[in-house]
């Protein structure tokens, strides 16, 4: 294309793929934002039953893309409900409660795996319960923390455990909170968090669907390795002035 001086000028060739249409520039502001579709989307294989009768329900954008490049397919949804898994915490969506049969036959399961754990592990010390509660305490001796118990709590979906960790730090405060949320990090099936009076637990929960022996001793050893290898320094952060430097 030439203008008037017959000097050649070079342009981008049109894309052959969208023809142009010749318009006056837009004049005024432009829209706020990106309109939703008013007609349906085609359907491409592989779409899910979303796609049938147009647009999903949850449609209220648009995708963009570069020009030139296809179109991006749409994204899949599952069709039933999934198992959530979150660092260890495994709960079945829409699973039914346990009856009171299939809880007493877990709370059998719980205690003969107690009991055996009292004969022979040495870290064991000494086992509480309450029926009532569904509820077992396991007395722990440690080397980084002497003694600490570990409640197990067992309810209709799943099975709580938790353990006291230390009081509120006295001093340092975003620090030792940050210490403790860095490590939650590199927990597996349990975490850190803020209880009664501000003191610190670490706790968590499985699915009783899940609970095994083999379940069983992942946690106990998990929560006896965690309190062990976080509490020295969570301790020296929240409470360093206690500890000459």
């Amino acid at each position: 294309m030439r203008h008037a001086g017959r000097r050649l000028v070079r342009r981008r060739p049109p894309d052959p793929r969208r023809p142009r249409t010749d318009r006056h520039a837009r004049r005024g502001p432009r829209p706020g934002g990106v309109r939703s579709c008013d007609r349906p989307c085609a359907r491409r294989p592989g779409d899910g039953d979303e796609a049938r009768d147009g647009c999903p329900r949850s449609c209220g954008t648009v995708p963009l893309v570069h020009v030139g490049r296809p179109i991006p397919p749409h994204p899949r949804r599952p069709r039933r409900r999934c198992a959530c898994l979150l660092r260890g915490r495994i709960v079945t969506e829409g699973a039914p409660p346990f009856t009171d049969d299939e809880l007493h036959v877990l709370s059998a399961r719980i205690d003969a795996w107690l009991d055996r754990e009292l004969a022979a592990n040495p870290t064991v010390a000494a086992i509480d319960r309450d029926p009532s509660l569904r509820r077992w305490y396991v007395r722990v001796n440690g080397e980084e923390k002497s003694v600490f118990s570990i409640w197990f709590t067992l309810g209709q979906r799943t099975l709580h455990y938790e353990t006291y960790v230390m009081p509120a730090p006295e001093e340092n405060h975003a620090a030792f909170y940050e210490h403790l949320l860095r490590r939650n990090r590199k927990l597996y099936g349990a975490a850190f968090l803020i209880g009664e009076e501000d003191a610190v637990f670490l706790a968590g929960q499985l699915a009783n669907t899940s609970v095994t022996e083999s379940e069983l001793d992942r946690v106990l050893g998990s929560l006896y390795a965690y309190v062990e290898q976080c509490f020295r320094p969570a301790l020296r952060i929240g409470f360093a002035s206690r500890f000459p430097s």
